[in-house]
């Protein structure tokens, strides 16, 4: 279902959805996912001038506060109300994270989060109304698309062309046939890519390509038609059939899709018509 803006949807595995805002129980009165702050490592005095040394800088988890009032018009009608969304931000334990996901100028966001808990105020138990209060930590602190892209490619290959002597003044061309995907990230932060090579192939590799930019991915395996690599180019983790780290098969890059426009191209030390590339993104902000 599409949101609509100021809609706020939480989202948790084994639960069901709650909506807040906009034509359902829970009136947002607080709620800032924008708000961020910034870490500096290896930061301290500089021993021989004014001011200090700065390392690296991130940015840190993101913290952000929700705050809802409740109008049921009854006790009960209230409480019916209250325990979906006090189950919806229950503290996340072991599981995964909860999604949250809003609606802003027609577009959907998408954030991880780990709620902190709900803490219900009673204000007047005559009239069913309250106010409750949680926060939502997010330890990924980038803002997502709440669509995710894909795209599906086998190894490059090209088709086309002639063998025309070298002496004779002529032009042979040559189209891409698979094996490499134009697809854009219409964010302004560097795009995390999930990545998952199917076998048949050998010495896979992975390039984003933009006009100034080359990042290769390369990994020195063979994979057989029955086994897969699973890849998080920010995690950097490389996992084969779903339980094996090959993290020691990778050099080059871990590529990142840059915001705009670039090329996701998949080849090998030797072309198998079945091996197949799969990558996935959000567009990132």
């Amino acid at each position: 279902m599409a949101l609509i803006d100021g809609q706020i949807q939480l989202a948790r595995p084994g639960l069901p959805t709650i909506l807040l805002n906009q034509g359902t129980p829970y009136e947002v009165t607080t709620f800032n996912p924008w708000d961020r702050g910034v870490r500096a490592d290896q930061g301290g005095d500089i021993p021989w001038g004014d001011g200090e040394w700065s390392g690296a800088e991130w940015r840190t988890a993101a913290t952000i506060p929700l705050e809802i009032e409740m109008d049921r018009g009854t006790w009960a009608a209230l409480m019916q109300a209250y325990w979906p969304l006090d189950a919806a931000l229950a503290p996340v334990r072991t599981g995964p994270e909860a999604e949250i996901t809003w609606a802003a100028g027609g577009t959907e966001y998408l954030m991880n989060g780990r709620p902190r808990g709900a803490t219900m105020i009673p204000r007047s138990l005559e009239h069913g109304t309250a106010r409750v209060t949680s926060t939502l930590v997010c330890l990924d602190p980038a803002i997502y698309s709440a669509t995710e892209h894909s795209v599906d490619m086998g190894l490059l290959y090209r088709t086309g062309g002639l063998s025309i002597p070298m002496r004779v003044p002529a032009v042979s061309t040559t189209a891409v046939a698979d094996g490499e995907v134009a697809v854009t990230n219409t964010g302004t932060a560097l795009a995390r890519l999930l990545l998952r090579i199917t076998g048949p192939v050998a010495r896979p590799r992975v390039s984003v390509v933009t006009d100034t930019t080359v990042q290769t991915l390369y990994l020195d395996t063979v994979l057989g038609p029955d086994d897969w690599l699973d890849i998080d180019t920010v995690k950097k983790s490389i996992v084969l059939n779903g339980s094996v780290t090959r993290l020691a098969d990778q050099y080059g890059d871990w590529p990142l899709l840059p915001p705009g426009p670039s090329l996701i191209r998949f080849e090998s030390d030797v072309y198998d018509p079945l091996a197949r590339l799969n990558a996935r993104w959000r567009d990132t902000y």
